[in-house]
């Protein structure tokens, strides 16, 4: 939630510059995931960096923490299994990528939706890993200081 926080934060300049009558005039849908960054202008420019800026933190956090800032701020931790630390392509295509797929394919395929339901009530499971967990084979686990 606290990483959402942060992204909403990041596009907030291209959602601010895209404006109704822009996107009625262009006849554009909110089916491109780029949608705020290609029509709000130079807001779009700032809000484009500012998420990729956010996403190198957050990335580069990941893969070598096996945190995000948001994990940071609740002292949670990616790891496998196994305990040992989750590598890049673990956490970052597997987890990461995975859902954001998974979002945007839902604008397109709403059957999709489905997935990420299933994905976030997983976590209510009894060793509460989420779909995505379960398919980079990690777990969340708390950080003891």
């Amino acid at each position: 939630m606290i990483d959402g926080l942060f992204a909403v934060v990041a596009n907030m300049p291209g959602y601010l510059g895209t404006t109704a009558a822009a996107t009625a005039q262009t006849g554009v849908t909110f089916k491109n995931p780029f949608f705020i960054f290609t029509n709000a202008g130079k807001w779009g420019v700032v809000a484009a960096v500012l998420t990729v800026a956010l996403l190198a933190v957050q990335w580069s956090l990941i893969a070598t923490r096996g945190q995000s800032i948001g994990k940071i701020v609740v002292k949670t931790r990616i790891v496998m299994l196994d305990g040992s630390r989750a590598g890049f392509a673990s956490v970052i295509v597997w987890r990461t990528f995975l859902v954001w797929l998974f979002g945007h394919l839902a604008r397109v395929v709403p059957v999709v939706g489905i997935l990420i339901t299933v994905d976030v009530l997983m976590v209510f499971a009894k060793d509460r890993r989420c779909l995505h967990d379960r398919i980079a084979g990690t777990k969340v686990v708390a950080v003891r200081e």
